[in-house]
């Protein structure tokens, strides 16, 4: 096991100056390193996986915390294979919530 100090979504969040559900979109669309515990709960960060998504955030300029992963232009790619996968992820229904009446 790493002796590597290990965040939970909120933590990371906090450190990054994003929302906990803004990290957890990025996590559920695989566009930051992270680690996972179950399949479902249990996503967890490094102090490594923290400072690649700091260098992504400076590198790509559509990951921004405000707005999420956004697909970039045909032009602020090398090539439009990149693009493609964007449209694809963006194409997928987003999971809804059950009005559990809560």
């Amino acid at each position: 096991m790493s002796t590597e100090p290990e965040y939970t979504v909120k933590e990371a969040a906090a450190r990054l100056g994003w929302a906990s559900t803004t990290l957890r979109d990025h996590c559920s669309a695989r566009t930051v390193p992270h680690h996972r515990l179950h399949l479902v709960k249990g996503i967890y960060f490094t102090d490594d996986d923290l400072a690649q998504i700091q260098d992504q955030k400076s590198r790509r300029p559509g990951l921004t915390p405000q707005t999420g992963p956004q697909p970039l232009s045909d032009q602020q790619y090398p090539s439009g294979e990149d693009a493609e996968i964007d449209a694809a992820l963006s194409a997928l229904p987003r999971p809804t919530r059950g009005a559990s009446g809560h």
